[in-house]
């Protein structure tokens, strides 16, 4: 049986963590904004998918890993916030030239949006916790 206590910490934090958006529900809403419908739900789907990978790992025992190596838990996360880092100087980048380009396409769905939600949701290592 479950300990009362461990479930109701188990549950405060879930809650806690849902609530607050991080950047994988940032992403999917500014795919979603940005790009149309088609574009939030492939990020979407790229994030379910990643996040999929990191609950087989943690089946796997990445989490007693982690803990018993936690630097290298550590290079994942900054390697995750390297990767947002680059996504958002990319982003601030292509905004400077947006009233140059405008093709009527500029805003339609991204290829690259369930690419990118894989990778970010690999990269977030608030998943393993």
């Amino acid at each position: 049986m479950i300990d009362a206590e461990k479930l109701a910490a188990f549950a405060l934090v879930t809650a806690t963590t849902s609530l607050v958006p991080g950047q994988s529900m940032l992403f999917v809403m500014g795919q979603a904004v940005w790009r149309g419908a088609r574009s939030g739900w492939a990020a979407l789907l790229g994030m379910q998918s990643g996040y999929l990978v990191w609950w087989v790992l943690v089946a796997l025992g990445l989490g007693t890993l982690a803990a018993a190596y936690p630097l290298a838990f550590r290079v994942l996360a900054f390697a995750g916030i390297g990767y947002l880092a680059w996504l958002g100087i990319a982003a601030i980048r292509h905004s400077f030239h947006a009233g140059e380009e405008a093709p009527p396409t500029a805003r339609g769905p991204s290829h690259h949006a369930f690419r990118d939600g894989i990778l970010i949701a690999i990269g977030n290592p608030k998943s393993l916790i």
